[in-house]
């Protein structure tokens, strides 16, 4: 567990169990799942996780005048841990009211505390996020941080749904919608807010759905994407016409990506479909052709020469031939050629591998 989140957590409580209200930051985790509680402020939000997360005492024992809560030996130790949190922290009740042991007050506090902090850092990071993003063609991702940074902050502005990133084939397009996914899931399961550049904070996705089109691929073959990746198969057997309304909605109740490779192979249909998402879902396209005016869209600049040669050696070596990546890393032509094109280092180092020329 990260030591500031717990800090974060501990002050949050003691600011409650003092009778103040503290406000939240705007995003990150943490306060998302707060804010998914549905509750209005933060305490209401931690009343109803302590009740989740933690087993009551009974009702007549909360009333009983007879022993403190905490020196019940008929209470486990999650019902103390409850007692503890709802009436200490949400009460406010003073530990002579709930122990008739100073020591023992505290010693629940902590321990309270410690559950609570832990539960939620495994909210945050442990959260589900369905995807069926595919594994990527590189080792990792390399240059383009302007790009990224980019498509991210358009991602999280008004102006549309859709977003793109069009060039010829081999620019690049793929890592980068794979990159940018990388990213959304990266501050999913942050617990603060992620800030990208010092500009807007990351949008925090729910879901990811990877679309890769054929030629003439049509708007089933999104909803179908869609269907099995939020496990909603039973959606599959509906028509087209039933399914598209339906999808909606689920588009409408959690903020999802839409990764949409080669899109410019895909009918109309689908592009009608993505400029109209509902809710805080998004849709990040690449295509050769260029994109429709209305859609933000950025072509991928030439990799600087430092990254062209750090991708080169980055293929050879995932290829298990480094001493090739060195060979090619010093050619002018060659890093020239890997800036502007990347997916051909590894045809490079390939053809190589393979005693063949480039």
């Amino acid at each position: 567990m990260d030591a500031a989140f717990a800090h974060a957590v501990r002050e949050l409580l003691a600011a409650l169990a003092s009778g103040s209200e503290p406000t939240l930051p705007v995003g990150g985790g943490l306060t998302r799942v707060l804010r998914e509680t549905g509750a209005i402020s933060p305490r209401a939000a931690v009343e109803l996780l302590i009740e989740r997360w933690f087993r009551a005492p009974p009702a007549h024992l909360l009333l009983d005048p007879g022993a403190p809560l905490l020196n019940r030996p008929e209470l486990g130790e999650s019902e103390k841990l409850h007692a503890t949190l709802r009436e200490h922290v949400i009460g406010q009740r003073r530990w002579q009211e709930l122990s008739s042991n100073e020591s023992t007050f505290y010693r629940y506090r902590r321990a309270a505390i410690a559950a609570f902090c832990e539960r939620l850092w495994a909210e945050i990071v442990d959260r589900p996020l369905p995807s069926n993003l595919p594994l990527p063609e590189y080792v990792r991702f390399i240059g383009r941080r302007h790009e990224v940074a980019t498509l991210l902050r358009w991602l999280c502005e008004p102006g549309g749904t859709v977003v793109g990133i069009e060039g010829p084939g081999g620019s690049g397009k793929t890592a980068l919608l794979h990159a940018v996914a990388d990213a959304c899931q990266d501050a999913a399961r942050s617990w603060q807010p992620v800030v990208n550049h010092g500009q807007q904070f990351v949008q925090l996705f729910d879901a990811f759905v990877w679309v890769a089109c054929g030629e003439g691929s049509g708007l089933a073959t999104v909803l179908e994407a869609v269907a099995r990746t939020l496990d909603y198969p039973g959606l599959m057997a509906r028509t087209l016409e039933d399914r598209r309304p339906a999808e909606r909605d689920l588009l409408s109740k959690r903020a999802v990506l839409l990764l949409v490779d080669d899109i410019d192979r895909a009918d109309f249909a689908v592009w009608t479909f993505l400029a109209d998402l509902p809710g805080r879902s998004r849709a990040l396209v690449a295509g050769r052709r260029r994109l429709p005016s209305e859609v933000r869209a950025l072509m991928p600049e030439p990799l600087e020469p430092a990254a062209a040669r750090e991708l080169l050696l980055a293929e050879a070596e995932r290829q298990g031939v480094p001493e090739m990546g060195r060979a090619l890393a010093e050619p002018v032509e060659v890093l020239r050629t890997a800036a502007r094109y990347p997916l051909l280092a590894g045809w490079a180092v390939g053809q190589l591998r393979r005693g063949q020329t480039i």
